[in-house]
């Protein structure tokens, strides 16, 4: 009971400060003319499942990107809900990460990344209210 009372107190925080601070992706980029237009899929590449515990210091899936795409990472496991999680990617190269960002509203919590550019990506999982274990599968389309 107390879970899902800090769950609802949390998540309009969550948003606001999700709304604040989005516009923008430290590794998203703009097309230019040499690339495909956008929403134009080509291919899809999945990855995983990859298991992870939250807060273990470890990275929580790995995925490469063949040219400038978008990523969506889904989350399935008991008890994980998408009102306190979040995710970010990570550059394996560069070390530089997208921005924290909330998980979708829907059964199974995803979160999905647009026009990233190529390379080889770690992803990072984090809930807000405790340590939590599952699974995840990361669907590359570019």
């Amino acid at each position: 009971m107390l879970k899902k009372i800090l769950a609802l107190i949390i998540f309009p925080i969550m948003i606001i400060l999700a709304s604040q601070t989005f516009p923008s992706e430290s590794i998203a980029a703009e097309t230019s003319g040499n690339e495909s237009p956008k929403n134009e899929i080509n291919a899809v590449k999945y990855f995983g499942p990859f298991p992870f515990t939250t807060r273990d210091g470890k990275w929580d899936g790995q995925f490469s990107v063949p040219s400038l795409g978008d990523v969506t990472i889904r989350l399935s496991g008991e008890d994980l809900y998408w009102e306190t999680g979040r995710v970010r990617i990570c550059n394996r190269d560069s070390g530089r990460c997208t921005l924290w960002g909330p998980l979708s509203v829907g059964t199974q919590p995803s979160r999905t990344i647009t026009d990233v550019l190529p390379g080889v990506y770690y992803v990072d999982v984090d809930y807000a209210m405790n340590v939590f274990s599952g699974t995840s599968t990361i669907e590359v389309r570019y």
